[in-house]
């Protein structure tokens, strides 16, 4: 189906539903990778602009959905990367504080132990994520920060349901691996 056929709308009406559509969970995906607000805001604002210039290449070999989803994750990689050579450690600990300060306010019922406890493990949580291979990172992503099917993340990541049954599989193992070295370290 051509991108033609698929958007017979004008593009700017066609634009205003896609984002209307898709922008939350598109936010959703990306703030689950850059772990900031306004990054994240950024980022869905980068994805509609090349979602509005690309329309016309959208050859309908996938859904729109899967199209933007992929998008969104590159973008939201993209992202990682430059902010990874600018300053290396620096996104770690801003990503740290914005969840502290938000884990306070929902957790205000939780001791200040409890609090300090979760924020650790939360930490580690994404330290190990950030440090797994970019494809079982993605896979993990999606699976359970937003909680996408199998189907879904194989669509988006252009991949049979077996490789991303396997790459879950060895994500978990590997992030598994991570977290027992992390909290060993801590413990001794």
């Amino acid at each position: 189906m051509s991108s033609n056929i698929l958007f017979k709308e004008s593009n700017d009406t066609t634009i205003s539903d896609l984002v209307r559509r898709y922008s939350q969970r598109t936010y959703g995906v990306s703030y689950s990778f850059v772990r900031n607000k306004e990054d994240a805001e950024d980022i869905v604002q980068e994805v509609f602009t090349e979602v509005s210039s690309s329309l016309h290449k959208f050859l309908g070999k996938s859904s729109v959905s899967t199209w933007i989803y992929r998008i969104t994750i590159s973008k939201s990689i993209d992202f990682l990367r430059r902010k990874k050579r600018k300053k290396r450690f620096g996104l770690v600990r801003k990503i740290f504080e914005v969840e502290k300060v938000s884990n306070l306010i929902r957790d205000s019922e939780k001791t200040p132990e409890e609090i300090l406890i979760a924020g650790e493990r939360n930490q580690a949580l994404h330290i190990a994520l950030n440090e797994l291979a970019e494809s079982q990172r993605v896979a993990l992503v999606l699976k359970f920060f937003q909680e996408f099917s199998q189907k879904e993340i194989a669509e988006v990541m252009n991949l049979s349901e077996s490789a991303v049954e396997s790459l879950l599989q060895r994500g978990k193992k590997n992030l598994e691996k991570k977290l027992f070295k992390y909290f060993n370290k801590t413990i001794t």
